[in-house]
């Protein structure tokens, strides 16, 4: 029988994070750190599986998305905070270990929890992403290595221009960055300048949904996280 997924508001570390859940609340807890542009939505398929391998599995959608708090100041989505989150919710559970697993954007966060918290972590996955030292601050580095070639980290540093893109039309905005970065639809090409580039520019269109790993259903859930 398959695991039914919970959702609830779980009010810890000084904000509210909308998790989804499976499991019984006894068991040893996972928590499962959602990428960009993403949320707690992306482990669907991996909440009940997991759950009935007998874990207690846990899904927020982190900081900033979704139906969780936003904080208005970028300080508060420092690696710190977003790793208390994280650990906040396996105090909930009543444990002292959980393993972390994250995906994209936030295996870095798990990557650095593990390296934070050691003691708080049974085990720890990556997936797409591996550990990444950093020899300096990131975008200082990914400025250094990049050059006058565009990059999307650094065009997120400015406040506006990615806003006005990504945000005129979120559906289309969500459809053409899945389709995009997945196996079927990646397209490698020679990199773009900065001038004149922007997140969206080159990427392929989109085909006609259902997809075999998205449904319209699907992007319905991701577009109403990023309209919230």
């Amino acid at each position: 029988m398959t695991e039914p997924i919970r959702h609830r508001i779980a009010a810890v570390n000084g904000v509210e994070l909308a998790v989804l859940e499976a499991g019984d609340p006894a068991a040893p807890p996972v928590i499962l750190s959602h990428g960009f542009p993403e949320s707690a939505w992306s482990w669907r398929h991996q909440l009940p599986t997991l759950a009935a391998a007998g874990y207690h599995v846990i899904a927020p959608d982190q900081r900033g998305y979704g139906g969780s708090s936003c904080p208005t100041e970028v300080a508060a989505y420092g690696i710190d905070a977003l790793c208390d989150d994280l650990l906040a919710l396996v105090d909930e559970t009543g444990h002292d270990q959980a393993v972390f697993v994250g995906h994209d954007w936030g295996a870095l966060i798990v990557w650095d929890l593990a390296r934070l918290h050691p003691e708080r972590v049974r085990a720890v996955a990556g997936v797409s992403v591996p550990f990444t030292f950093w020899p300096a601050r990131p975008t200082e580095f990914l400025r250094a290595v990049m050059g006058n070639r565009f990059f999307y980290i650094l065009y997120f540093q400015a406040v506006g221009p990615a806003e006005r893109e990504l945000e005129a039309d979120l559906r289309t905005t969500l459809s053409t960055v899945l389709w995009s970065a997945s196996g079927a639809g990646f397209e490698p090409g020679e990199p773009r300048p900065v001038e004149g580039t922007g997140f969206l520019t080159g990427l392929p269109a989109p085909p006609p949904r259902p997809w075999p790993w998205l449904s319209e259903d699907d992007l319905d859930h991701y577009v109403d996280a990023f309209a919230q």
